[in-house]
């Protein structure tokens, strides 16, 4: 959402979605900065849906927190005054940032879910039929032109720093 030329496919959804956007929202913007990973308890592993996510975020350890937050600020390099509460693990704090996740999905994600679901599935079965078709490195070498695929290894972007970039590997061997 803060990137300047999201590009043709997220273009038109962007501008909408600004549109819609509550006020709510606004904090995430520093926790979830354009070009700089975002700290991992937004992100819970074993969620299978929002609500399960926004359940274990508001679970999430106050020593997870502490170490995520310091961590995401050594690497971005900005310092969130306010977020020393939630660092802390203030239930008020940890609340706000729930609400704000769930606003945002309500105002700019739920109202797209059949067309996501739609391109997900078109996607799905586009690999499929490659995979059936043309082997398995074929569809690898094809799911996304920020990923690189050379036998056995899969290897994607992961921002360190807005001036620096490397590239993290998965070995399938």
């Amino acid at each position: 959402m803060q990137r300047r030329r999201p590009g043709a496919a997220f273009g038109p959804w962007q501008r909408w979605a600004r549109q819609q956007i509550p006020r709510s929202v606004q904090l995430l913007r520093s926790l979830v900065p354009p070009h700089e990973p975002c700290p991992d308890f937004l992100t819970p592993l074993n969620a299978t849906d929002l609500d399960a996510g926004l359940d274990a975020l508001l679970y999430t350890p106050k020593s997870t927190l502490h170490s995520e937050l310091e961590e995401f600020t050594h690497v971005t390099g900005k310092p969130l005054a306010w977020a020393s509460s939630l660092a802390d693990g203030s239930p008020r704090a940890l609340e706000t940032v729930s609400h704000a996740i769930h606003d945002w999905h309500r105002t700019a994600i739920a109202p797209m879910q059949q067309h996501l679901h739609a391109r997900t599935e078109a996607t799905r079965l586009s690999a499929a039929r490659t995979l059936l078709a043309e082997g398995l490195d074929a569809m690898l070498s094809r799911l996304h032109p920020t990923i690189r695929w050379t036998p056995p290894y899969s290897n994607s972007p992961v921002p360190t720093s807005t001036r620096t970039s490397t590239w993290k590997g998965v070995d399938y061997a």
